[in-house]
């Protein structure tokens, strides 16, 4: 009786802690389904932001390079210490471009800076007159002075890219030159985009074969490393051996005996006094 009733209580102990595990299981199933949902919901919204922010990237870069679209940057012009004047400016232009400009086709002129060789920036009224402006810039060829378009953050990066492959292209002997924003090598067209995508795979190849040629090197420092550990470790059992690793070149010592001993020194001619105990 007693048999069958423990058999009776094993089984229901048996099918309760089936139905725990069933209900465990299916909590953690839903937990699980929940936090994928979560997780999906917020790998859409990211999606969703980056892409309003792409957006909103572009348009802000519309919009300063349609501020920045009449204006040049002039270099090397030493300024009066008074406040630039349209007239000034007129004056400076006219002289090294031989251009007609009047203060007319000047809307604004500032400098960048507070030093006397600080860049001017110039805004003209017209971007004709501005083209003109940087049609005659090679007249400037041998002076210290030079002028550039008013670039945008971007558009500073896409051209100092540019120039630096045209630099390596030049020294390559290559057919090589810019325009309309792209790099022309030997008839085939580069955009910045395109350098940038060339330069980091030519330093992913780069970096890659600078580990495998430094593999061996880095197996024999290793090595080296592990027979200095070997070494200082027969070191140490030598010093626990023989209590220092130079204890063969010294002599054992010899035990101290009663002949041996240090003997208290007797100076000659003198007695030594028998000690005497007072007693009070």
């Amino acid at each position: 009786m007693n048999d069958s009733s423990n058999a009776i209580t094993n089984q229901l102990i048996y099918e309760e802690i089936l139905k725990n595990r069933t209900e465990l299981k299916n909590t953690i199933d839903a937990s699980e389904t929940r936090l994928l949902q979560k997780i999906e919901e917020l790998n859409k919204r990211l999606n969703t932001l980056e892409k309003e922010n792409l957006n909103l990237k572009t348009k802000i870069e519309i919009l300063e390079t349609r501020d920045k679209r009449n204006n040049i940057i002039i270099f090397g012009i030493n300024k009066p210490e008074d406040t630039i004047s349209p007239q000034f400016i007129c004056q400076k232009l006219n002289h090294l471009l031989d251009t007609d400009l009047t203060e007319l086709d000047l809307n604004n002129a500032y400098s960048l800076g507070n030093s006397e060789n600080s860049p001017i920036k110039v805004e003209f009224v017209r971007y004709l007159t501005k083209n003109t402006v940087l049609q005659n810039c090679h007249k400037l060829k041998g002076s210290d002075i030079s002028i550039s378009r008013d670039l945008t953050f971007q558009q500073g990066r896409e051209n100092k890219t540019l120039r630096k492959h045209l630099q390596l292209a030049r020294q390559r002997e290559d057919a090589c030159y810019i325009k309309n924003n792209k790099l022309y090598v030997n008839g085939k067209t580069y955009t910045p985009q395109d350098l940038e995508e060339i330069y980091d795979t030519e330093n992913a190849e780069l970096n890659t074969n600078n580990v495998t040629e430094n593999a061996p090197e880095n197996i024999e420092r290793n090595t080296n490393n592990v027979t200095t550990t070997a070494n200082l470790h027969e070191l140490d059992q030598s010093k626990a051996v023989s209590g220092t690793p130079f204890a063969e070149n010294k002599e054992p010592k010899t035990p101290k005996t009663e002949a041996t001993r240090k003997q208290p020194k007797v100076i000659p001619g003198r007695k030594k006094k028998p000690r005497t105990r007072s007693i009070k």
